[in-house]
């Protein structure tokens, strides 16, 4: 098998030298690999192996044992935790509205999870979820579970108010030819739903929006749209975006998206062996004609 098309690792060599050691954790384990798909899983737990591949990208091979040890390991801690409690012992309602946060997710992970979430539609393929945001993991409840505690519009609502005041985040200014790129980023799990906040990232607010980028749940980028020098951030913040998107930890999406009047719209982009493309929206293809006059 060539490498598969998930993985962040491409070269031939290094993809089989990655695949032996996953298979050989894996087979040590007891659990089992969907290897062209990119999964491990055990009777409790199913997850992906882009970000362990994507770590090991980084680091030299002769360490990739440690680190697939540690990441294996990881999860199944993880997943002890989560088996031995499904659902945190709050002891009442004020002790688990306060742990609630709102987490962005894709439309495939939620699928993998095959959890009915409690969720706001944020763009396409991407959503907000109700997270309970606890001393030593994040915990995705069922949505009955959230229910309990108040109504859906409420909680959604206050789960957004409260990942909207995480704290330990860190707002970076650069300059891209000339043009301003926001960089936020954290530690925390909750740093990718101020993407829904992107355009008060700076003052005052850009009329025709803003250009987002979510690699991962660590990182938003985010570029008012101003002036023609959106013409060319389009490309770089592609290449970004697609950069931290393969690195990882906690890959989110490699798309671009468009925040205005609070609304995010997809955009249609990829990125091939002659560069970044766009094929924009009829609307956001207005924009970039009003940029080029």
């Amino acid at each position: 098998m060539g490498v598969p098309h998930w993985s962040p690792i491409v070269d031939p060599d290094d993809w089989n030298a990655f695949e032996e050691l996953i298979r050989d954790e894996a087979a040590a384990r007891g659990w089992t690999v969907e290897i062209a798909d990119g999964w491990a899983r055990d009777a409790n737990v199913k997850f992906g192996l882009f970000n362990v591949a994507g770590r090991c990208r980084q680091v030299p091979r002769a360490v990739w044992p440690e680190v697939v040890s540690e990441h294996f390991a990881s999860i199944a801690a993880t997943a002890a935790r989560s088996a031995l409690s499904a659902v945190p012992g709050f002891t009442n309602a004020d002790e688990a509205r306060a742990s609630m946060k709102a987490r962005l997710l894709t439309d495939a992970y939620k699928q993998d999870t095959g959890a009915d979430l409690l969720e706001l539609r944020v763009a396409e393929g991407l959503i907000a979820v109700v997270a309970y945001d606890l001393p030593e993991n994040v915990m995705l409840p069922e949505r009955d579970e959230v229910l309990q505690y108040g109504g859906e519009e409420e909680l959604l609502a206050h789960a957004l108010r409260q990942a909207r005041a995480e704290p330990g985040l860190e707002l970076a200014r650069h300059e891209l030819h000339g043009a301003p790129l926001y960089v936020l980023t954290g530690e925390s799990f909750f740093t990718a739903t101020h993407a829904l906040w992107a355009d008060r990232f700076y003052e005052p607010a850009a009329e025709l929006g803003t250009l987002v980028g979510v690699p991962t749940r660590h990182i938003v980028v985010a570029h008012p749209i101003r002036d023609r020098s959106a013409l060319t951030v389009i490309a770089q913040m592609l290449q970004l975006v697609a950069r931290h998107f393969n690195d990882g930890p906690g890959s989110l999406s490699d798309a671009l998206y468009w925040l205005v009047d609070g609304r995010m719209e997809r955009l249609e982009t990829w990125i091939d062996e002659q560069g970044p493309h766009l094929s924009p929206s009829p609307r956001f293809a207005r924009v970039l004609e009003e940029l080029s006059g």
